[in-house]
This record gives C-alpha cells, structure tokens and sequence, in this order.
C-alpha cells in the first residue's frame, strides 16, 4: 500500500486548507476568463498585465513566444488562477469536449478564453467556485452540497479511536481525502502463512471527484497489499438544494438545515465504518480471494496481462510493472494477478492513481468465472 502523510501531517494540512479557502457562488454573466502572460527568459519583463480576449496580434512578434496562464476573475471578489480540475469542469459546463479544450489552452489560449467567456455570457447560469491558495479548484453547480474533509476528521477520528484501528495509510491530494484503517484484531489466512487484515477506505473529495465513500479494504500483511472491495460502500453525493439569491459574485456559507442534514449522515458514516467490523462479511471476502487462487492462468502471462490493461486501464508502463511483479510473484493466478496489480500500485508516484489500482486489484478478485476467462485463455 502506498504511504502518503502521517495521521498529524493529514490533519495539519486539512486544518489549513479549512482556513484558507474561500467559496463563492456567481452568475457566470459576473465572470470573465482572462489571460496573464510572462515574458520569455531573457527579456527582461517579468509578469504582464492581465490581457484580454484578442490579444494575439499586440505585442508584435514577441507576444507569439509569451507563455499565457488563464485566470478566473470573478466579479469584484478578485481574479483567481485556474487549476486542472477546475479547468476540466469548465470544459464540461461549456461542452468542449476536453481534447479540444487542452489544444486550445496550450496552443490558443485567446481562443479558449474567447470560447468559455461567450458561454458565460450567452446561456448563463449560477455555479460555485470553490477557491484555495489564490486558485479556483472547483467550477460547480449551485447545488453542490458542501460537506468537508475537515467536518469528516472531525467526526470520524473519535470514532476511530474507539474502534481502536491502525492507520495504514492515509492523504489529502487536490482532488481527495483518504484514510485507510485496518482492524488488527480480525484477520484470516487465504493460504497457508498468507494473512490477511480487515479494513476499509474512507474517501471524500471536496471538489466534484466523488461523493463521501467507505468500502471494505483488505490487506495483505506478507507484502502490505490494499486491495479495495466494492460490497458494503456507502456513498453520498455533494448534491443539495440551490444557494443564495441573486446575481452577483457571493461568498456561499451552508445555512442550519443543511448542517442538520449532513450531520445525520455523518452519524450513518460513523455506523458504517463500523459494520466494516462485521467479521462475517470478512470472511466472504476472504473466501472470495480463496476462489480466485484457484482459478489459475491457462494461456500466456503477457497476453493475459494485455487483457488486464484493457478492462481496467493500465497504462503501457503500468501493465509491463504488472507482469513483472506477476512473474516475480511466481501465482498465476486470479488472485496472483489482483495482487500483481495492487502491488504495483506502490510503485506509481500519484497518491489518487495508487488508490485507483487499489480498486482495481479489488475489482479482479470479484470478477465473475466468465470474465476472468477471458483473461485465463488469452493467448
């Protein structure tokens, strides 16, 4: 399992983040996208002036090799640098479709301002944008429902120390929050002297990644493999009535319904965190990853690993990890191939990618016989 923060250094870094972002809710009509340019090295000019729409012929040749950043200015609340994520979303709401979108920001990024700025204008609507560190993070509807990774530490840690868990792993990315517990007290063998713990994942993302989500996690002890499991999740999704009134550009505070609202939720997510306690659904689990250790690998290792890349996106780089760590495991197996994938999930740098192949090494492990043949027979 890959490591990211230690449990102070997670809290720390939420706490901040709780001080220092700002949320607004706008017309997109009180919203403009501009462009900010540095000159290239050498001459001498440092940052620019903001520049509007239209500015590829100004300048003469030089504006021609000046980098442009895109910025947000939203109405008399300031201007604001745009991250990936939020540049994704506004991709969706404008419906550019993001190849093009990615062309434009890098090749014409007049032309990308143009495009989104007549969108804003033309077909208007509220959206919330979610700001930290001087940068807009989210672009989102008016109806998300803020529920944060502080208000979550805040109620599940107590929790957590009750059920006395070990904190296997846990982050905070621009795009989640994870915390990943095991129980050390329930654990069972898949084979003779291969233990594995009981655990889960709890996941929020205050961005639009994803609703709150728990889902069983078990780990491997002899290799410290997480492998995620989808039964049992508990989701819910940032969704709630719209915010605020009128046109301009607002600060969104969350009104006493809403708060009374998520806090009942928050009391749900506190019982299903323990459920994942339940030992019976452990050993279903368990009995799972048993089967899959009998379904053996009957064609060629490297044509099943193709397959594998196919059904659950690896990358070129990703899959030829996943057959070395298969081969290096010496189980051609279901469950050799579940573990090859969650073990090179250690190997990538992106904590938010490791986690996915976590998901993914679960999502082997619970695929049915017809699937899995597929993968069995390649050749």
């Amino acid at each position: 399992m890959k490591q990211g923060k230690t449990l102070q250094e997670l809290a720390g870094e939420v706490q901040r983040i709780s001080e220092a972002k700002k949320d607004f809710i706008a017309d997109t009509r009180e919203m403009k996208m501009q462009l900010q340019a540095a000159a290239p090295a050498g001459t001498g000019a440092g940052l620019l002036d903001e520049i509007a729409d239209n500015t590829r012929g100004r300048g003469g040749a030089i504006v021609e090799e000046i980098a442009f950043n895109t910025m947000l200015m939203l109405g008399d609340k300031g201007r604001f640098g745009i991250n990936d994520n939020a540049h994704r979303q506004i991709a969706a709401w404008a419906d550019v479709p993001w190849k093009y979108y990615e062309r434009m920001r890098g090749a014409a990024p007049h032309l990308l301002a143009s495009n989104v700025n007549h969108w804003m204008q033309k077909e208007p609507k509220r959206r919330m944008v979610r700001t930290l560190d001087g940068s807009a993070r989210a672009f989102l509807s008016d109806r998300y429902r803020i529920l944060d990774n502080d208000e979550i530490l805040e109620h599940v840690l107590p929790v957590l120390a009750d059920l006395k868990v070990r904190f296997e792993s846990c982050d905070v990315t621009p795009g989640k929050l994870y915390l990943k517990c095991t129980f050390p007290t329930i654990e069972g063998e898949v084979k003779k002297g291969d233990v594995v713990r009981a655990g889960f994942i709890l996941s929020n993302s205050e961005v639009g990644h994803g609703s709150v989500n728990v889902q069983p996690l078990v780990l491997r002890l002899v290799c410290t493999n997480g492998a995620v499991f989808n039964d049992m999740g508990m989701k819910k999704y940032h969704v709630g009535r719209i915010a605020g009134e009128g046109r301009d550009a607002q600060q969104f505070f969350k009104d006493d319904t809403l708060k009374a609202d998520d806090q009942a939720f928050l009391l749900k997510l506190r019982d299903t965190i323990k459920a994942t306690t339940d030992e019976v659904v452990f050993n279903s689990l368990v009995e799972k990853m048993r089967d899959a250790g009998e379904r053996r690998i009957e064609g060629d290792a490297v044509a099943a690993v193709e397959v594998v890349q196919k059904k659950i996106g690896l990358g070129d780089g990703e899959r030829a990890s996943v057959l070395t760590h298969l081969i290096q495991g010496g189980d051609l197996t279901q469950y050799g191939m579940a573990n090859a994938v969650t073990r090179m999930s250690q190997d990538v740098e992106n904590y938010d990618r490791a986690s996915e192949l976590e998901r993914a090494g679960g999502s082997i492990i619970e695929m049915q016989a017809r699937e899995w043949r597929e993968i069995a027979k390649a050749a």
